[in-house]
């Protein structure tokens, strides 16, 4: 309030005034050239590895996470494994027209793992609650001790150390009290073991 004051009335800002706002500015025109060199590019390849008809057919808040850790890109060979992560799913058929079936079952978050770093579908397995079962279900279920029947979990992003992988997960409930007819309960960590099948899980 006071530099805004001293402005105002006509006096020089003070050294540091002009420090921060020089500052500022360089690192507007470096965030500017930066941007200036990054294009986005279709990859029809990826595009057709998620354009599914049958089971898993579309989600969002996508999130991906190297099992091996490495987030420089580096030692990803053939055997190499991503986690990915979605939160709301559709899981049923798709009709010729790209119509959604009666059947389709929304469900709140749901995972795939893909081998290697080629968009191949044999390589790729998505996966979700009751899988095993034929039934349609989330991945994650909350049930700490904080949480309340209905809330449901979308997923953030996470990290992958060792055998287990930590994501960040948004609790969610549904209220009248929201423009959009939900809101956020809280934020909990979800552990992931690579060690273990992945089916159902709760946390």
């Amino acid at each position: 309030m006071k530099n805004s004051q001293a402005c105002q009335r006509g006096r020089r800002p003070g050294r540091f005034s002009e420090l921060l706002v020089a500052a500022l500015s360089m690192t507007v025109t470096i965030a500017s050239a930066d941007t200036e060199m990054l294009v986005a590019v279709p990859a029809p390849e990826w595009t057709a590895l998620f354009d599914r008809e049958h089971d898993w057919t579309g989600a969002d808040g996508i999130f991906s996470i190297p099992l091996n850790g490495r987030e420089d890109g580096e030692a990803h060979g053939p055997n190499f494994r991503t986690l990915i992560l979605f939160s709301d799913t559709a899981i049923g058929e798709v009709g010729s027209s790209a119509e959604r079936l009666d059947g389709t079952t929304l469900v709140n978050n749901t995972l795939a793992v893909l081998r290697g770093t080629e968009p191949r579908a044999d390589r790729i397995e998505f996966l979700w609650g009751g899988k095993i079962t034929g039934e349609s279900a989330a991945v994650f279920v909350p049930e700490t001790p904080m949480a309340q029947d209905g809330e449901w979990y979308w997923l953030g992003d996470g990290v992958a150390i060792g055998d287990l992988v930590h994501i960040l997960a948004i609790r969610m409930r549904k209220t009248e009290d929201a423009v959009f007819g939900f809101a956020t309960s809280g934020v909990n960590l979800l552990t992931l073991d690579l060690t273990r099948p992945v089916g159902a899980s709760r946390a």
